[in-house]
């Protein structure tokens, strides 16, 4: 690899597959689909779905010969959807040509309680997973959900060294290993056909369990792990042995890469090290590089993000890529770094839509640039999103997808305020509601009612609301849709603003005297003590002592507040007392009211 100039990207691409919403370019077997795709189904098991690319590169054309079946259907916008012939066990039942054993694979499939693994992040006791164990502890912790056992493990000769675990604990979170990548790639070498390799699985299992994890974006002890670089010279590209094992071991590309032992002076000059698959854009791009089996294109990549100012979400000068607005009305509120233009723009194919400009410059009127940050770092507002929107592009290789929710979601920074007032936001909607961006984006973009919106990531200072942030009015708005009864949705709206205006604002207002007098409440109660601390002073001092009985020589009273007290302080300590009494009762008769309006409110919310 070498570290002079860079190839451009663009030259480094080569022509990719046909792909579009009827024909995905991978299949989604462990990664959900949430974008409207097509999808087939054997019409005996409906649920069983199959991914455009397994269905026509697989099975088209062989259909009557398994004697199956198949529908199709279109995934709508936010249905998750995986493909579950993908995986190894289908795979295997249909290569055999043993289609009765895969019509009741598929039917008994759907039939789990808990169809899909729910990956590192594991699953809560509540969920009542089935679990798998290797049989006498041969792998120390290792656990398979039921959903990988039956994809991975079930057709294999590994099926028989494995057992149901103990039912999980309440209160613990398990998460599966097969979602483990390397744990899944060895699985599958190593238990298929003749090679059985039990031992191999076993030893490096139990290594991977055994690995720290890593920690991205952040410096940890150099020794702490194994460390792996590229074969060729990349100064400074380090990557731990987590992300070596996960997204390089077993694939294309693990050829260029070798093990970086580090000496006790490396040791002491380096005491800290950063993974660079650990930063966002590098794991993206070996994952497209794998995909495209195209290492140089990584390398290019890599010279470029190794060249230039990491991506680390504060706000920055200088040079930055934008969108290329369609309507040429001016630059979208839009910002990515270099490393991320490269790595998941530039790489996809996607650079012609994109342009650079230098904010370390003025406009033409003499105006300086504001700061800007990335909008694809993680932790950036909106990121998700912006990341399903690439992801639906890469997919179906339409750019639009991308440069059109850019379009709709830029300057999108904080998020829905749901039914609080505030100023200063895009919104969407029409003369009768208000949308944010997200609740837009989430519920109505893409629907049969979208065109009735009139107003598009419009800026307001005036105070606005959101109003389709609640679970009922984004059902409200599917059955309009599904109906196309835009007037019954408006009138409903109309009556939910009728209601909100006489409930909300008057148990705000009720709360806010309540809180008011609570306050009140303890400075009387506050100054009442103080008031009778100064009282029994006044009384041990002024006293007369009666056969052992300590008196008054004189009381103060007043009508109001009774008599027998040693001092005025008495009688102003009663009747502070007095009137904090009174502010509670006062405030019990009004928070008697809140819960009913709550309840009305709640019934439209």
């Amino acid at each position: 690899m070498s570290t002079g100039n860079t190839i451009p990207i663009s030259d480094l691409i080569t022509s990719r597959p046909y792909t579009s919403r009827s024909f995905l370019r991978e299949c989604p077997e462990r990664d959900p689909v949430q974008f409207p795709a097509l999808w087939y189904y054997p019409v005996q098991a409906k649920a069983f779905t199959i991914c455009s690319l397994c269905y026509n590169t697989i099975i088209h054309g062989f259909e009557s010969g398994c004697g199956i079946s198949f529908g199709s259907f279109t995934g709508t916008k936010h249905q998750t959807l995986f493909c579950m012939f993908g995986r190894p066990h289908p795979k295997y039942l249909y290569k055999k040509g043993d289609f009765l054993a895969l019509r009741t694979f598929m039917a008994s499939r759907t039939g789990l309680k808990v169809t899909t693994c729910h990956g590192l992040g594991g699953a809560n006791a509540n969920l009542s997973t089935t679990w798998y164990k290797p049989r006498n502890g041969e792998i120390n912790g290792m656990v398979s959900c039921e959903a990988c056992y039956e994809d991975y493990i079930a057709h294999t000769s590994f099926s028989s060294r494995f057992e149901k675990s103990a039912p999980q604990p309440a209160g613990q979170v398990w998460a599966c290993d097969i979602a483990v990548p390397l744990i899944r790639r060895t699985l599958e070498a190593c238990s298929e056909g003749a090679r059985n390799d039990w031992r191999v699985f076993v030893a490096a299992t139990t290594h991977r369990l055994k690995v720290p994890a890593c920690e991205p974006y952040k410096e940890r002890a150099a020794q702490s792990t194994r460390w792996f670089q590229p074969k060729d010279s990349l100064p400074g590209f380090i990557i731990c042995e987590a992300c070596y094992l996960d997204r390089i071991a077993s694939t294309c590309i693990q050829g260029h890469f070798t093990s970086t032992p580090l000496s006790s002076g490396q040791i002491q000059h380096q005491k800290s090290l950063t993974c660079m698959l650990s930063y966002f854009p590098m794991a993206i791009a070996v994952q497209e590089v794998i995909f495209s089996e195209n290492f140089q294109l990584w390398c290019e990549a890599a010279k470029i993000f190794m060249h230039e100012e990491l991506c680390d979400g504060t706000a920055r000068k200088g040079k930055s890529y934008t969108l290329i607005v369609k309507d040429g009305t001016g630059d979208a509120d839009f910002n990515i770094c270099q490393s991320c233009y490269t790595c998941c723009i530039d790489l996809f194919g996607f650079g012609s839509h994109f342009k650079q400009f230098d904010m370390k410059t003025h406009t033409e009127a003499g105006i300086a640039y504001s700061d800007w940050a990335c909008d694809f770092y993680p932790t950036r507002y909106g990121f998700s999103k912006y990341m399903d929107a690439l992801n639906e592009a890469v997919c179906v290789r339409e750019f639009s997808v991308l440069g059109d929710f850019i379009a709709r979601y830029q300057g999108v920074t904080q998020p829905c305020p749901r039914s609080t007032f505030v100023k200063g936001r895009r919104w969407y909607g029409t003369s009768d509601f208000s949308a944010c961006p997200d609740c837009f984006e989430e519920t109505i973009q893409g629907t049969a009612l979208e065109s009735m919106i009139v107003v598009r990531n419009q800026f307001k200072e005036t105070e606005c609301s959101c109003d389709i942030y609640s679970p009922s009015m984004r059902g409200i708005w599917k059955n309009a849709c599904d109906t196309y009864d835009y007037a019954g949705f408006v009138e409903l709206v109309r009556h939910r603003a009728s209601v909100y205006w006489q409930t909300v604002p008057v148990m705000k207002r009720l709360l806010s005297q309540q809180r008011i007098r609570l306050m009140q409440q303890q400075t009387l109660n506050g100054s009442s003590m103080l008031y009778q601390r100064l009282d029994m002073s006044a009384s041990a001092s002024s006293s007369i002592n009666y056969s052992g009985y300590s008196q008054p020589r004189y009381t103060y009273g007043a009508a109001d507040v009774g008599y027998g007290y040693a001092s005025t302080y008495g009688i102003e300590a009663a009747r502070l007392g007095q009137q904090a009494n009174n502010l509670v009762q006062s405030s019990r008769s009004d928070t008697t009211q809140v819960p009913y309006l709550e309840a009305l409110w709640e019934a439209v919310e």
